[in-house]
Protein backbone atom coordinates (compact mmCIF):
# COMPACT_ATOMS: atom_id res chain seq x y z
CA UNK A 1 0.00 0.00 0.00
CA UNK A 2 1.65 3.24 -1.09
CA UNK A 3 0.81 6.26 1.43
CA UNK A 4 0.64 9.69 -0.19
CA UNK A 5 3.72 12.07 1.03
CA UNK A 6 3.13 14.61 3.27
CA UNK A 7 3.64 18.01 1.57
CA UNK A 8 6.44 20.29 3.22
CA UNK A 9 5.67 23.66 2.78
CA UNK A 10 8.65 26.22 2.06
CA UNK A 11 8.14 29.73 3.80
CA UNK A 12 10.71 31.20 1.63
CA UNK A 13 8.42 29.89 -1.52
CA UNK A 14 5.46 31.90 -0.03
CA UNK A 15 6.34 35.45 1.02
CA UNK A 16 3.16 36.54 1.59
CA UNK A 17 2.80 34.14 4.34
CA UNK A 18 5.86 34.88 6.32
CA UNK A 19 4.41 38.95 6.78
CA UNK A 20 1.36 37.23 8.46
CA UNK A 21 3.09 35.97 11.15
CA UNK A 22 4.15 38.15 13.41
CA UNK A 23 0.29 39.48 12.85
CA UNK A 24 -1.18 35.67 13.59
CA UNK A 25 1.52 35.48 16.72
CA UNK A 26 0.64 39.14 18.43
CA UNK A 27 -3.51 38.21 18.02
CA UNK A 28 -3.06 34.71 19.29
CA UNK A 29 -1.40 36.21 22.25
CA UNK A 30 -3.50 38.73 22.67
CA UNK A 31 -6.02 36.02 23.10
CA UNK A 32 -4.36 34.24 25.57
CA UNK A 33 -3.61 37.40 27.50
CA UNK A 34 -7.13 38.36 27.80
CA UNK A 35 -8.19 34.98 28.76
CA UNK A 36 -5.83 34.98 31.59
CA UNK A 37 -7.01 38.03 32.25
CA UNK A 38 -10.66 36.94 32.78
CA UNK A 39 -9.63 33.85 34.34
CA UNK A 40 -7.31 35.68 36.94
CA UNK A 41 -9.14 38.66 37.66
CA UNK A 42 -12.77 37.08 37.76
CA UNK A 43 -11.53 34.10 40.62
CA UNK A 44 -9.54 36.55 42.37
CA UNK A 45 -12.19 39.15 42.12
CA UNK A 46 -14.36 36.21 43.90
CA UNK A 47 -12.35 34.58 46.37
CA UNK A 48 -11.27 37.64 47.89
CA UNK A 49 -15.15 38.56 48.70
CA UNK A 50 -15.45 35.36 50.49
CA UNK A 51 -15.82 35.33 54.12
CA UNK A 52 -14.55 31.75 54.57
CA UNK A 53 -10.47 31.20 55.13
CA UNK A 54 -9.71 30.60 51.89
CA UNK A 55 -10.23 33.83 50.38
CA UNK A 56 -6.54 34.87 50.84
CA UNK A 57 -6.04 32.62 47.73
CA UNK A 58 -7.75 35.14 45.95
CA UNK A 59 -4.78 37.77 46.53
CA UNK A 60 -2.44 34.93 44.59
CA UNK A 61 -4.99 34.52 41.65
CA UNK A 62 -5.08 38.39 41.78
CA UNK A 63 -0.58 38.67 41.14
CA UNK A 64 -1.07 35.95 39.06
CA UNK A 65 -2.84 37.61 36.27
CA UNK A 66 -1.07 41.11 36.73
CA UNK A 67 2.46 39.86 33.75
CA UNK A 68 -0.88 39.53 32.01
CA UNK A 69 -2.13 42.82 32.64
CA UNK A 70 1.27 44.23 31.68
CA UNK A 71 2.17 42.55 28.20
CA UNK A 72 -1.20 43.39 27.09
CA UNK A 73 -0.75 47.32 28.34
CA UNK A 74 2.21 47.47 26.75
CA UNK A 75 1.96 46.03 23.59
CA UNK A 76 -1.10 48.35 23.10
CA UNK A 77 0.46 51.39 24.51
CA UNK A 78 -2.28 52.32 27.41
CA UNK A 79 0.56 53.86 29.63
CA UNK A 80 -2.34 55.24 31.70
CA UNK A 81 -3.26 51.89 32.80
CA UNK A 82 0.15 50.34 32.66
CA UNK A 83 0.23 52.48 35.72
CA UNK A 84 -3.14 51.53 37.18
CA UNK A 85 -1.78 48.17 36.59
CA UNK A 86 1.37 48.49 38.82
CA UNK A 87 -1.00 50.28 41.35
CA UNK A 88 -2.88 46.95 41.51
CA UNK A 89 0.18 45.06 41.61
CA UNK A 90 1.15 46.76 44.50
CA UNK A 91 -2.35 45.81 46.10
CA UNK A 92 -2.40 42.50 45.38
CA UNK A 93 1.15 42.27 46.83
CA UNK A 94 -0.05 43.66 50.05
CA UNK A 95 -2.47 41.16 50.16
CA UNK A 96 0.02 38.27 49.59
CA UNK A 97 1.72 40.37 52.53
CA UNK A 98 -1.25 40.61 55.07
CA UNK A 99 -2.68 37.23 54.36
CA UNK A 100 0.42 35.13 53.30
CA UNK A 101 3.81 35.96 54.87
CA UNK A 102 2.57 38.22 57.91
CA UNK A 103 -0.14 35.81 59.27
CA UNK A 104 1.86 32.85 59.73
Amino acid sequence: MNWPQKTVYNINEYPQAACLLPLVRKRLSGMISQIAIMIFGASAIWLVSRKEKWNRWGYILGMCGQPFWIYTTIQNEQWGILIMTLVYAYSWAQGIWNYWIKNN
